[in-house]
């Protein structure tokens, strides 16, 4: 029910209620308001579905999961980062012999992903973008292990991959994971090209399904880009690790659209 084991259950609980502000009040205790968020984003279910579910009113569901939200969002601030600053490392699965030595440097990947969004009639126009239904573009960083060391959400689905990653860098720039001298992130052919940021050969073959059934990479542009693929798809699995398990992400329920961006970074 709550997507997690027990144990995960009980450390996530006590860091909130230690470290987050996460408080009881009379009409519900911390486990069961944690307890219900979870279940929320989960399954997912209406905030009816869970005031039935736990046997509390409409406004006490709505009032526990908005506490709880904000709890691990402050959370994710400590969270949602590079376990190592400076990347001294260098991942073990880049130490296979397909990769080595030529991503020794690479220290993970970036890329979009449309999470669809509840929205007013006069505001769908921008949030409607080329997949055609209205969504957020939210950009991601993660590292070898699938995970998320960076996240920005609010971009209506019509801007550009682009377009979110520049205003980024500039206006995250002392929150982003920047690569260091010599290091780089792999990127799609969505995104520029420069320095820190490496994509694929255009023109050329790349998406790893392309390469099945028997196809073989052709001259070392195509090897390039399989072998850039196969190490950039571990964002693609990231997010839909992320959708499968919090399926409140298919379709996000018509709060306010800041608060919908909150549950996605949550």
């Amino acid at each position: 029910m709550f997507r997690m084991t027990r144990s995960v259950f009980h450390r996530l609980h006590r860091t909130l209620v230690q470290n987050y502000g996460l408080t009881s009040t009379n009409d519900i205790c911390t486990k069961e308001a944690l307890g219900l968020f979870l279940w929320t984003c989960g399954a997912p279910q209406s905030f009816r579905q869970v005031a039935n579910r736990f046997g509390h009113s409409l406004e006490t569901i709505s009032r526990k999961f908005s506490e709880v939200l904000y709890s691990i969002c402050r959370l994710s601030i400590d969270i949602i980062r590079p376990k190592d600053p400076h990347f001294g490392t260098v991942h073990p699965k880049l130490q296979q012999a397909r990769f080595w030595p030529h991503f020794n440097d690479c220290i993970g990947a970036i890329d979009g992903s449309h999470i669809p969004v509840t929205v007013s009639k006069s505001e769908q126009a921008k949030y409607i973008g080329r997949h055609g239904y209205a969504s957020q573009n939210v950009m991601a960083v993660c590292d070898f292990d699938m995970r998320f060391t960076f996240v920005v959400t609010g971009w209506p689905g019509s801007a550009h991959d682009t377009r979110v990653f520049l205003d980024t860098l500039v206006t995250y720039k002392d929150k982003f994971p920047h690569p260091p001298e010599g290091k780089y992130y792999l990127v799609d052919s969505g995104y520029p090209n420069r320095k820190g940021y490496l994509a694929p050969y255009k023109g050329q073959r790349y998406h790893v399904p392309e390469w099945q059934h028997g196809r073989h990479a052709v001259g070392s542009k195509e090897v390039f880009n399989y072998a850039h693929a196969s190490l950039r798809n571990v964002i693609e699995r990231s997010f839909g690790v992320l959708k499968m398990k919090w399926r409140t992400l298919l379709q996000l329920p018509s709060y306010p659209i800041e608060k919908q961006s909150k549950i996605i970074v949550a």
